[in-house]
């Protein structure tokens, strides 16, 4: 957490090896939104220096950027992997938030009430970041998007819980 220049290493995070078993399983990793689990002390440090937990576009963009770095990171160790179709690496992501329970909950992303707000900066933080064009598989920033905020959740309810399939009718 101290050493690093974006992520959070230790234990509370998920490894390359999980990362790669839980896209061969089809299931769904949860993103984590609170600051220290998805950032390095570098990380957290200069948005408090910059920002002082005052809630701006500009904060939001680092945070959404910060998000994103950790997507990236995920898909860049499928991307890199023996794993096959690829391309279905934007199925795996989705919001693993903790609206009421998050001890340090990233700033302007702190209730569900934002989740509007995430959308839209992720969208943007996606498209300004130069290491997604290699990774999109031919999707654009809100079609990836529109799977790690609704659709990734939905389809997975769907496909392993019966009681999901009642929406449909």
């Amino acid at each position: 957490y101290t050493n690093t220049e974006f992520f959070n290493e230790s234990e509370v995070n998920i490894s390359d090896e999980e990362i790669i078993f839980i896209y061969e399983s089809e299931g769904l990793i949860g993103i984590n939104l609170d600051e220290r689990i998805l950032s390095s002390k570098n990380v957290v440090d200069i948005a408090e220096k910059r920002f002082n937990h005052k809630i701006t576009d500009e904060m939001r963009l680092y945070w959404a950027k910060q998000i994103v770095r950790n997507i990236l990171a995920m898909t860049e160790v499928i991307n890199k992997s023996n794993t096959t179709n690829k391309e279905k690496i934007w199925d795996l992501y989705t919001i693993g938030s903790d609206f009421d329970g998050f001890i340090n909950p990233v700033d302007g992303f702190i209730t569900a009430k934002e989740l509007k707000d995430l959308k839209e900066f992720l969208i943007k933080a996606f498209d300004e970041n130069t290491e997604f064009a290699k990774l999109g598989f031919g999707l654009n920033s809100s079609q990836i998007v529109n799977k790690i905020m609704f659709e990734n959740a939905y389809n997975f309810l769907k496909k392993h819980y019966r009681t999901a399939n009642l929406l449909e009718e």
